[in-house]
């Protein structure tokens, strides 16, 4: 001990404790304590150890008590003692698979990845016709954007079960995100199992297969039963007196370079200090990018929250008397939607990063416009719509366009060519749109299609679709990442965007009208499928909001064949872009401040 310093030496004695070494461990609390009687860490970890010895001590095989008990302790999402007592006990019973499945549940949870997929590989192994361990590794590859491997295991849980509906609707998912348009008639059969899944299946992953507002509703109250802890009561109101600021927390999993942030940055910048008190809880990865640092400087309070428990994040956030907690991640990658459930804050609103109701009473608002969330469809929606007068969506005014031009030829664009593009993620374009873009391209002779680099399968894929559409397969031109200020200028060589369907182009349209570029669309009916009408009404351009198929159709032939229309809503929206609702974050800023105040007063 004479080389350790006090706090050195618990870490290695709970070091041994996590290994199963509890002789070690004992030895170290017990010299700690004397040398420092009163050492109270030392102490609590010494009785705590005494008593998981004793469950341990004299098992020959693994009881069901301890199993339940560690089980139950998942439940509660005590992560790190389900952990640190299944890494024990899977070594001394090393046969038991309902052990490795809690140790690869508790690894997964606490985003150990690899220690998971190891779990259940182990478990795996000892069942092989169990349906549950291929299923969980196929959601871990999936996470991991491994999506072969992701459909691979789960074509493997369904050989031992063919019954499981969550796992059939994410197989044909995956599927979908790969282009393999093969499922398409399977999705009525995806939508409507998922509804009725053995395991809710999370929502997020049905927005862009169907466009019906009421039917994600169900399922998001299905997922909100069958997958988020239930709901305490709502804390008390904070008393306050009549100068105080309104405390608002802005909780993200995506605090980094991401779209979310883009969007968003300029409000952090032009949020009205002297009335709000502006927090910014970080339940995502850490990064060092510009964005991150720019939002530290602009917010009075940044908290990383990424390593608390759910428990402990409601307790931190309650410490803090937050008046409106602000959810910008939804059910999205790394949420923490079981600390909403929980009530952090007498007002919860969900916003931006999740175009859909959450499904739970514990979202009492959501952010959205007369255009995104239509009168007629609030009915679909859980919370209360707040209505932003113009777009729901912010814009940040000073997102940079690169300086120095580029060349058609810098991108493999031909000149002279008609560019469409779509810079969607490839899981939104459906066979119903892309037939429709097909159509398009052998009208318009020698166009070509811009899009953004998928992995070489999907693209691929696409380029087969293409083939069977008898388009020539080199007329889609694939771009990879760039800077956002590269990204943005490189939109001045597409002549056109094109819209997806079920799920809109969203930060994409956002980039293409900052950088001048017109955005043609179809409304549908959920929010997720009105995004882009929002934008494109808000810069004063809704000629380019179509209702129907056909008009969608026939709007982009006629554009696409009449440079004289383009060329004047070309002009339009680069007047525009200086003052239209859409790109003035101040005002925008204002008018959320002024919802906030509002709802902040209803609850007080």
């Amino acid at each position: 001990m004479a080389n350790f310093t006090l706090q050195q030496a618990v870490e290695l004695a709970a070091s041994l404790e996590i290994t199963g070494d509890f002789a070690k461990a004992r030895q170290i609390y017990e010299m700690l304590l004397q040398k420092v009687p009163d050492h109270g860490t030392a102490r609590s970890a010494l009785g705590a150890l005494e008593s998981k010895q004793a469950r341990f001590q004299g098992l020959t095989d693994a009881p069901n008590d301890t199993i339940t008990e560690l089980a139950n302790l998942l439940a509660k999402r005590e992560l790190p003692r389900v952990r640190a007592d299944a890494r024990v006990l899977v070594q001394q019973f090393p046969g038991s698979y309902h052990l490795w499945m809690l140790l690869g549940s508790a690894e997964r949870f606490l985003r150990a990845s690899s220690a998971a997929v190891e779990a259940y590989r182990e478990a795996a192994k000892l069942r092989p016709r169990s349906p549950a361990p291929h299923e969980y590794l196929g959601d871990l590859q999936a996470e991991q954007q491994r999506v072969e491997e992701a459909i691979d295991c789960y074509d493997r849980a369904l050989e031992c079960d063919p019954d499981r509906a969550r796992v059939r609707a994410l197989a044909l998912y995956w599927r979908v995100h790969l282009c393999d348009w093969s499922v398409v008639g399977k999705l009525d059969a995806l939508c409507n199992s998922s509804a009725a899944a053995d395991k809710a299946i999370e929502p997020f992953k049905m927005l862009a297969l169907e466009d019906d507002p009421y039917a994600f509703a169900e399922r998001a109250r299905r997922y909100v039963k069958d997958a988020i802890a239930r709901p305490s009561e709502a804390p008390a109101s904070w008393s306050r007196s009549g100068t105080d600021r309104i405390k608002v927390g802005y909780f993200s999993a995506d605090f980094h370079d991401h779209p979310v942030m883009n969007l968003i940055s300029g409000v952090f910048r032009e949020h009205d200090k002297a009335g709000f008190e502006i927090f910014a809880f970080s339940h995502g990865p850490d990064s060092d990018c510009e964005l991150r640092r720019r939002l530290v400087e602009d917010v009075e309070h940044f908290v990383d929250i990424r390593n608390l428990s759910t428990a402990e994040t409601v307790a931190k956030v309650r410490s803090e008397k937050i008046d409106i907690a602000i959810n910008l991640t939804g059910y999205t990658m790394n949420a923490r939607s079981d600390a909403f459930a929980a009530r952090m804050a007498p007002i919860q609103i969900s916003f931006l990063g999740y175009p859909a109701t959450m499904g739970g009473e514990f979202m009492d608002y959501i952010v959205a416009d007369r255009v995104a969330i239509p009168e007629a469809e609030e009915a679909a929606y859980v919370e209360q719509v707040i209505h932003m007068p113009n777009s729901y969506m912010p814009s940040d005014n000073q997102r940079e366009i690169a300086q120095v031009p580029s060349s058609r030829a810098d991108h493999d664009l031909p000149e002279g060519a008609f560019v469409f593009c779509c810079f969607n993620q490839p899981y939104k374009i459906q066979p119903r749109v892309f037939d429709i873009w097909m159509r398009i391209m052998r009208k318009v002779e020698g166009s070509v299609l811009w899009m953004k680099q998928p992995p070489e399968v999907t693209a691929a894929n696409l380029r087969r679709e293409a083939e069977l559409r008898d388009v020539d397969p080199a007329r889609l031109i694939f771009c990879g990442r760039l800077p956002l200020a590269d990204h943005i200028e490189r939109h001045r060589h597409a002549d056109l965007f094109l819209d997806t369907f079920n799920f809109n182009a969203h930060t994409t349209a956002n980039d293409a009208l900052w950088a001048g570029l017109p955005v043609v669309t179809r409304a549908g009916r959920q929010f997720a499928a009105r995004v882009a009408a929002s934008l494109v009404t808000a810069t004063g351009l809704p000629e380019l909001i179509a209702e129907t198929d056909e008009d969608y159709e026939a709007l982009i032939f006629d554009l696409a064949t009449h440079p004289d229309k383009l060329t004047a809503i070309r002009a339009r929206l680069g007047e525009n872009r200086s003052t239209c609702a859409l790109f003035d974050t101040a005002r925008y800023t204002r008018d959320l401040e002024t919802a906030l105040q509002s709802v902040f007063q209803q609850q007080s």
